[in-house]
């Protein structure tokens, strides 16, 4: 992937650090979706010690959602990204969006994580199943 793709089309966590891309008009859910998510986990891999865990973890962040399966099958990264994304569905419900546009979020990203953007990391049909069933779960 070029870098000046990545740098404005994708968010990106390493620790406790986000970027987002400077174009992006209204990054509030971007930035649930990557720090009540990835930096969260971050610190779960830190074993949730207070203000050094995102540091800590990122060499487990970067063994799961990396380094053991890169391209192909990595169950890992598609939960870390499932989680991630329920933090800015539960967000946007919160926030007076319907249940539908929720729904339709999950499904876009599901087939992004399903993509070769992401490495493949699952097949796009079991990454459709989950994220649709973990969706409707939040919405009820």
């Amino acid at each position: 992937m070029k870098r000046e793709v990545f740098l404005t089309q994708f968010a990106s966590t390493f620790g406790p650090i986000v970027g987002i891309p400077e174009e992006w008009e209204d990054p509030e859910e971007t930035i649930v979706h990557e720090v009540g998510g990835h930096v969260n986990q971050f610190g779960w891999f830190g074993l949730f010690i207070p203000y050094v865990g995102p540091w800590i973890g990122i060499l487990g962040m970067i063994l799961f959602y990396g380094l053991l399966f890169p391209v192909g099958f990595n169950w890992f990264r598609y939960r870390l990204e499932l989680h991630a994304d329920k933090q800015r569905w539960k967000y946007m419900l919160q926030h007076g969006v319907s249940s539908d546009a929720i729904l339709e979020r999950a499904m876009s990203f599901a087939e992004t994580i399903s993509s070769w953007q992401y490495g493949k990391p699952i097949p796009k049909s079991w990454a459709l199943w989950g994220f649709s069933r973990v969706a409707r779960k939040v919405n009820k």
